[in-house]
């Protein structure tokens, strides 16, 4: 409710890699009870925070399901790295703020809780 949806535009596709790479990668090896949440929420008066926030297996048990599964010559996803580039090039070409960090998230004795990514863009990305 703080942001102004009619204002804040956020580049087309941009959170898609990160969303489907919770639902596929993250959330459909797990078991129990499987939970998404994109976030949406202002950090101060120029720069707003999208958060993808999954409680998946997390990232290492996925890689290694994925290189255990791992067919020669198969698609290699490169969605992650293009919005990355695609945040880079806005902070660079526009001068607007554009970042993303990966968190892996970890209990207490180190197992994984999930991953959580968190977009911090500008109120004013054309």
């Amino acid at each position: 409710p703080e942001l102004d949806t009619e204002e804040i535009m956020i580049p087309s596709m941009l959170l898609q890699p990160f969303v489907e790479n919770a639902l596929w990668h993250g959330l459909m090896h797990k078991e129990g009870e499987r939970n998404l949440a994109i976030r949406f929420y202002p950090l101060n008066d120029e720069i707003f925070i999208a958060e993808v926030d999954d409680n998946g297996i997390g990232r290492e048990k996925a890689a290694a399901i994925r290189k255990a599964k791992a067919i020669p010559g198969a698609h290699q996803s490169k969605g992650i790295a293009i919005s990355t580039e695609r945040l880079r090039l806005i902070h660079m070409e526009q001068d607007q703020h554009a970042t993303v960090e990966i968190i892996d998230k970890k209990g207490p004795d180190g197992e994984s809780l999930g991953t959580r990514v968190v977009f911090e863009l500008s109120l004013y990305l054309n």
